[in-house]
C-alpha cells in the first residue's frame, strides 16, 4: 500500500558535533490514512541525516586592523539556522548567517570561533576555527588567495577602486576537475578573496600565460579590472595577445589575437591605463580608458598599441621600434604630462652579440617641432659591468617619473650572479633632448641576504624625489631569495645616485614569484607564490603596524 502521508515530529541523535536541542522530543510519530494490512510490517520511516558540514571555517592569521571572514557550508534537512560563538559565548548581531565578518580585527578578537548549524528538526552540527591577530607581515584576509595543484601562477597585482581600494590579482592555475590551464582574477572585498566571474581563457583548451592586470575608473568613482594575457596551445607554438574587461557581471572581450602577424609568437604583455581625466579626454570608451597602452614581445620585437575605443597602431612610426629584436623582457609606462600627448615609454632587454642589454624608446606625435615617432633612449654599451645571462626572475625593468612636466624614466635592475643587485637608469633631461643616446647612469646597488629568486619593480604610482643634484625617479622593489623576501624603495644617495632602503622589516618567507604594488613609498602589497602541502599557494602580503 503506498504511503500517503508521513509527518515527522522530531528525531534525535547524539555526538560531540551533532546535538539535540534540550526541548526537542526524542521520538518519532508517523500518521497513516489507513493502517497497514494485518501481518505486514509498517513501511520504514525515512529519517534525514543531521546537517553535514561540507566547508568548515578556516583558521586565519590576520594583521592588526585587517579584515577577515569565517564561512561555513552544510548539506542536510534545511533550511538551516546558524549561530556563531567566540570562545563558547554566543555572538550577537549578524552572527546568525552562514558567514561571520570582522572588518578590522584587533588583538582582542583573537579567539576560537565556532559555528552551530541547526536543521529544521532541531539537530545541529558544529565546526570551529582559530583566529590569530598579529603585527608585521601577514596575508591579506589572513589566508592564501588560492592554492592550486601546480605552478607557476605568474601573479599580476593591481589596486582597483577609490574608496575602498581593493587589491585584485590575476593568475594562471590548473582546474582540479578538468586539468585545464585557466586564467583567473580574484578580488579582496575587505575581508575575503572572491573570484571575479569565470575563467578568462579565450579558448576552452588554450594555455594562458603572462597576465597583466590594471584598473579603469570612471567619473562616478566606479572602477573595474582589465586584463591582458598571452594564449596559445603550447608554450612554444603561435600565441596571441588577448584583453578582457569586467562589466560588473561578466568578462567582455576588448580584443582577441591582437598580434600584428597571424600565427606569430606574442608573449609578455604589459598593460597600462592612465587615470581618469575628462579635461584631456581620458575617459572610458568601450570599457577601457582612452590612451591606455598595451606592449608585448612579438617574434622578439617590442610591440605597442594604444586604445581609443579600440586598439590602434601609434602614428607616426608604427607599432614596432625599428631595429629592436631578440627581446626577452619588456616594461611600459605612460607619461602623464608631456604636452597632453600621454606618450608611451617602452623599455626592454634584448640579446646583442651574446650579451643581454637594456634599451628604451619613447613614442611622441611631435617632438621639438619634428614629426615625432619612436625615439631611442640611452646607450646600452654604457653598462659596467655587463649584464650576465641570468635566468628568469633575476632581471627586471620598469619606468618611473620625475619633474614637471613628468618624464617616464626607465630603470633596469638585475642580479650580477655574485648575489648583488645592480640598477641603472636613463638620465635624459627632457623629451626635447632625447635624440642623442645619452649613457645609462648607475642608480644604486645592494646585496640581499642570498642571491635573488624573484624580483618585481614598481614605479608607476610613485613620484620622483628632489635630490641635491636634481630630480630622481623613485621605485619600489620586492626581492625574494631562498630565506625570505624584502621590500625596498629608492631615496637620494651620496656615494651612488640612489640608495635602496628597506621599507619594512624583512619577512622570513621565501617566495618563488613576486608582483609588487606600492600604495605609497612605505605601503607595499606583495603577491607571491610558494610551495605548500597540496600544491602552490598564492597570497598577497601586507605589513600591519
Amino acid at each position: 500500500m503506498p504511503l500517503a502521508a508521513l509527518f515527522v515530529v522530531a528525531c534525535g541523535s547524539g555526538s560531540d558535533s551533532e546535538t539535540n536541542d534540550a526541548d526537542a522530543p526524542a521520538h518519532v510519530t508517523a500518521v497513516f490514512p489507513n493502517p497497514p494490512p494485518i501481518g505486514l510490517p509498517p513501511p520504514p520511516i525515512p529519517v534525514p541525516s543531521p546537517p553535514k558540514i561540507t566547508a568548515a571555517p578556516q583558521n586565519a592569521v590576520v594583521g592588526d586592523g585587517g579584515g577577515v571572514r569565517f564561512s561555513v557550508g552544510a548539506v542536510g534537512f534545511g533550511p538551516f539556522t546558524y549561530r556563531w560563538y567566540k570562545n563558547g559565548v554566543a555572538l550577537n548581531g549578524s552572527a546568525t548567517v552562514a558567514s561571520y565578518t570582522i572588518p578590522a580585527a584587533a588583538p582582542a578578537d583573537a579567539a576560537t570561533y565556532t559555528v552551530r548549524v541547526t536543521d529544521t528538526l532541531g539537530r545541529a552540527s558544529t565546526a570551529s576555527a582559530v583566529l590569530q591577530v598579529v603585527s608585521g607581515w601577514a596575508q591579506v584576509s589572513g589566508r592564501a588567495a588560492v592554492i592550486v595543484p601546480s605552478a607557476p601562477l605568474q601573479p599580476s597585482l593591481t589596486i582597483c577602486g577609490r574608496s575602498p581600494q581593493q587589491p585584485h590579482v590575476a593568475y594562471v592555475g590548473r582546474n582540479a576537475t578538468t586539468g585545464l590551464t585557466e586564467l583567473v582574477v580574484k578580488a579582496f572585498d575587505g575581508a575575503a578573496w572572491t573570484q571575479v566571474g569565470n575563467a578568462l581563457n579565450a579558448t576552452p583548451t588554450g594555455t594562458p600565460s603572462d597576465p597583466s592586470i590594471a584598473c579603469v575608473v570612471d567619473g562616478s568613482g566606479s572602477a573595474w579590472p582589465v586584463v591582458a594575457w598571452s594564449e596559445g596551445l603550447s608554450a612554444n607554438s603561435a600565441r596571441g595577445i588577448h584583453v578582457r574587461y569586467w562589466t560588473g557581471t561578466a568578462w567582455q572581450s576588448a580584443g582577441d589575437a591582437l598580434n600584428l602577424s597571424p600565427g606569430s609568437l606574442a608573449i609578455k604583455p604589459v598593460l597600462r591605463v592612465p587615470p581618469f581625466d575628462p579635461v584631456v579626454g581620458n575617459v572610458p570608451t568601450g570599457g577601457i580608458t582612452r590612451r591606455a597602452a598595451l606592449a608585448w614581445i612579438e617574434n622578439g620585437a617590442p610591440t605597442l598599441l594604444k586604445w581609443n575605443n579600440g586598439w590602434q597602431v601609434p602614428m607616426p612610426g608604427g607599432a614596432q621600434i625599428s631595429g629592436a629584436a631578440g627581446a626577452t623582457d619588456i616594461a611600459l609606462k605612460i607619461d602623464l604630462e608631456f604636452q597632453n600627448q600621454y606618450p608611451p615609454v617602452v623599455a626592454w632587454i634584448q640579446f646583442d652579440g651574446g650579451a643581454r642589454r637594456p634599451y628604451a624608446a619613447v613614442h611622441t606625435s611631435t617632438n621639438a617641432g619634428a614629426s615625432g615617432g619612436w625615439t631611442r633612449l640611452g646607450d646600452a654599451a654604457s653598462f659596467d659591468p655587463q649584464m650576465p645571462p641570468a635566468g628568469v626572475g633575476n632581471i627586471a625593468i620598469a619606468t618611473g617619473r620625475i619633474g614637471l612636466p613628468a618624464l617616464a624614466i626607465p630603470l633596469v635592475l638585475w642580479s650580477d650572479g655574485a648575489g648583488r643587485v645592480r640598477s641603472y637608469f636613463y638620465s635624459g633631461g627632457d623629451y626635447q633632448q632625447l635624440h642623442g643616446l645619452n649613457p645609462w647612469v648607475a642608480y644604486g646597488s645592494f646585496a640581499p641576504v642570498a642571491p635573488p629568486k624573484a624580483i618585481s619593480l614598481d614605479g608607476n604610482d610613485l613620484g620622483g624625489v628632489l635630490c641635491d643634484f636634481g630630480d630622481l625617479p623613485s621605485f619600489g622593489l620586492a626581492v625574494s631569495d631562498t630565506t625570505g623576501f624584502e621590500v625596498r624603495h629608492s631615496v637620494c644617495g651620496r656615494a651612488t645616485t640612489a640608495n635602496w632602503v628597506t621599507v619594512r622589516p624583512r619577512h622570513n618567507v621565501a617566495l618563488d614569484e613576486v608582483s609588487l604594488r606600492m600604495g605609497s613609498a612605505t605601503d607595499p602589497l606583495v603577491a607571491g607564490t610558494r610551495p605548500v602541502s597540496g600544491g602552490t599557494e598564492l597570497a598577497v602580503w601586507k605589513y600591519y603596524d
